[in-house]
C-alpha cells in the first residue's frame, strides 16, 4: 500500500470525510485529497502523527532495509 492508500484507509476506518479530517489536523480538504492520491508521497512525521491521532490510532515505526516498501497496514 502507498502512503496515500494508508491515509485513506485510516480516515475511512475512523468514519471521517476528507473535510472532517482536514479540520481536525488543521489542513485543507485539497491537501488531504492530494495525500490520498499520492501527489505528496513524503508527509512529515508530524503530519502522520496528527492524522493517526485524529483517526484514533497510534503510529508504530518499523525499520526496513532501504529500497523496501511497507506492504501492509494493520488497523487494530
Amino acid at each position: 500500500m502507498t502512503i496515500g492508500e494508508n491515509i485513506k484507509a485510516l480516515r475511512k476506518s475512523a468514519h471521517l470525510t476528507q473535510t472532517e479530517l482536514a479540520e481536525k489536523i488543521g489542513a485543507t480538504k485539497h491537501y488531504i485529497a492530494a495525500l490520498e492520491t499520492n501527489q505528496y508521497t513524503k508527509p512529515s512525521m508530524d503530519l502522520v502523527l496528527r492524522i493517526s491521532k485524529a483517526c484514533g490510532y497510534a503510529v508504530e515505526v518499523n525499520f526496513v532495509p532501504i529500497g523496501s516498501e511497507c506492504k501492509e497496514l494493520t488497523l487494530n
